[in-house]
């Protein structure tokens, strides 16, 4: 099975853009007055960072090994989008416990994806603390052996050879019940283990404070009330 980051040809390197996060759309938004006001007023206009890719392909601590660590799973929320890495919760949740970070989180993927990361990486480095942030309910991942593209991450606007498979998943129903499976399943990895396990929903997680430089994303502040709401819990 692949248990590989969809960022897995980014291994090793520093990207100062990405596709959600792109150039044209910050230059897009700073041509918009509203926007580039907001912009400003966050301080986008003079703050710029990079996306530093790992070993295997996350955006995370290079050490994935031993288990003085805290892992972390989710989409885009958990991986920072739009944010200087030492700004994302997840950072400054390891940072302040004193945990090694390992940040799982690969943007605009589902809860499948998560489950799919736990099953292998879980047990390989034996955190103490395993934080799942579950993405929308109405994604679904599913994997293939075409080696253009083995995974695909279904939304309910996805319009290809699986058509047939929206009816499904455009049904609430369905959308609940795979993501408590994936929940459960995660869940039952890390306690397997005996490390502690968090459980969040992104719908509620982050109060809007800020946003991030897509001024799509939670900004640093929102971030920031996030990690409090974790560290809490701990």
């Amino acid at each position: 099975m692949n248990f590989n980051s969809l960022y897995q040809a980014y291994a090793n390197s520093e990207r100062w853009w990405l596709s959600i996060d792109s150039k044209e759309l910050y230059a897009k938004n700073f041509s918009d007055p509203v926007k580039k006001e907001l912009m400003k007023s966050l301080g986008w206009d003079k703050r710029f960072f990079s996306y530093k890719f790992n070993r295997f392909g996350f955006r995370s601590d290079n050490n994935f090994e031993g288990s003085n660590s805290i892992l972390f799973l989710g989409c885009s929320y958990t991986m920072g989008i739009g944010l200087p890495y030492e700004c994302i919760w997840p950072v400054i949740v390891s940072k302040k416990l004193n945990l090694q970070c390992v940040n799982l989180g690969i943007a605009g993927t589902a809860a499948d994806t998560c489950f799919r990361m736990s099953l292998y990486w879980i047990k390989k480095i034996n955190p103490k603390i395993v934080v799942y942030l579950q993405p929308p309910k109405d994604r679904f991942e599913l994997i293939s052996n075409n080696e253009e593209k083995p995974i695909v991450v279904l939304h309910p606007h996805t319009k290809n050879h699986l058509d047939y498979f929206l009816e499904y998943i455009s049904d609430e129903t369905n959308s609940n019940l795979n993501a408590e499976k994936n929940k459960l399943a995660i869940e039952s990895i890390a306690k397997s283990i005996h490390c502690k396990f968090l459980y969040f929903d992104s719908i509620n997680f982050f109060e809007s404070i800020d946003f991030a430089r897509d001024l799509m994303h939670p900004g640093i502040q929102s971030n920031m009330k996030a990690s409090e709401k974790v560290l809490n819990l701990i």
